[in-house]
C-alpha cells in the first residue's frame, strides 16, 4: 500500500511579515537578518533533496525578482507600502530570485507555485486588484521560465477563484 505526504511551503520572506513588525519575535529576527529565511529554505531543500522528496514551494511573486523600480509593476497600496523599489543586494528581505534559482536547479522535481504577487489578501481585493496580483505573479514567474500551476492564497484568505483559470492555474 502506497502512502503519500504532501509538503507545501509558503515562501514569503518580508512580504509575509509586514503586518507582524514589532509584534512577532520571529518577524523581528528575520527582518534584522534576512539570511534566516534563506537558511531555512536551503536547509529544507537539502533535506528534501537528500531523501528525494518533492515539495511545493509557493512563492510570493515579488520574490521572483532580483530588482525593481517604482512603476515597474502594477501599483497597489500594499506594494507601495512595502516595496523598497531596490535590489536583492540592498534589500534581500524583499527579493528572492536566488532562492527560486536554487529550488529550480534542484535534483528533485519540486513544484514552484504562486502565493500572490505581493501577499495581498484576496478577500480584500477588488476583481481588478486580484487580476493584477495574478498577472504580475504569472509574468514574474514566466520571466524565470516557471509555469505556475498551483496557487496558495496568502493567509488562506481566498477570493476570485474564477480568475485562476484565466492564468492557467
Amino acid at each position: 500500500e502506497m502512502k503519500y505526504v504532501m509538503f507545501s511551503l509558503d515562501c514569503e520572506l518580508g512580504w509575509g511579515l509586514y503586518d507582524q513588525r514589532g509584534r512577532n519575535p520571529a518577524a523581528i529576527r528575520m527582518e534584522t537578518n534576512s539570511d534566516l529565511g534563506r537558511d531555512a529554505y536551503r536547509s529544507l531543500l537539502t533535506m528534501f533533496d537528500t531523501f528525494d522528496i518533492p515539495a511545493t514551494w509557493a512563492f510570493v511573486g515579488h520574490l521572483f525578482l532580483d530588482m525593481c523600480s517604482h512603476g515597474s509593476h502594477h501599483s497597489n497600496d500594499r506594494i507601495d507600502d512595502i516595496d523598497p523599489y531596490s535590489a536583492l543586494e540592498s534589500e534581500p528581505f524583499y527579493y528572492g530570485r536566488d532562492v527560486v534559482d536554487a529550488i529550480s536547479e534542484s535534483i528533485v522535481d519540486h513544484e514552484i507555485a504562486g502565493h500572490g504577487f505581493s501577499h495581498s489578501y484576496f478577500d480584500e481585493l477588488s476583481k481588478i486588484g486580484a487580476r493584477e496580483e495574478l498577472s504580475e505573479l504569472v509574468g514574474a514567474a514566466e520571466n524565470m521560465n516557471i509555469d505556475i500551476k498551483s496557487f496558495v492564497y496568502p493567509r488562506n484568505r481566498s477570493g476570485f477563484e474564477t480568475l485562476l483559470p484565466e492564468f492557467d492555474i
